[in-house]
């Protein structure tokens, strides 16, 4: 992937590094963002708490993880409460 990242330039792939990202993760989003064209939002460092508020593709096999993340929160809030349905 970095390869075709460098074929295709700056202006269209920017390389990430996992590292980078999870050693300086605001340095990197507002980074990121930036070159998305997107402005920065402070719901970026808490992704986890706004799920809800995204709407997932039918069809596109990567939301199936946050499917899977979303329903498991579901299910430890609803066992951390008591709350049986």
């Amino acid at each position: 992937m970095y390869e075709q990242c460098k074929k295709v330039g700056p202006s269209y792939c920017m390389p990430v590094k996992y590292e980078d990202l999870v050693l300086h993760p605001r340095p990197m989003l507002e980074k990121i963002l930036k070159f998305a064209g997107l402005e920065w939002n402070e719901n970026v460092m808490n992704h986890e708490k706004h799920m809800d508020d995204i709407s997932l593709s039918a069809v596109e096999k990567s939301t199936d993880q946050v499917r899977f993340w979303k329903q498991r929160r579901f299910s430890l809030n609803r066992a951390q409460t008591g709350i049986t349905l």
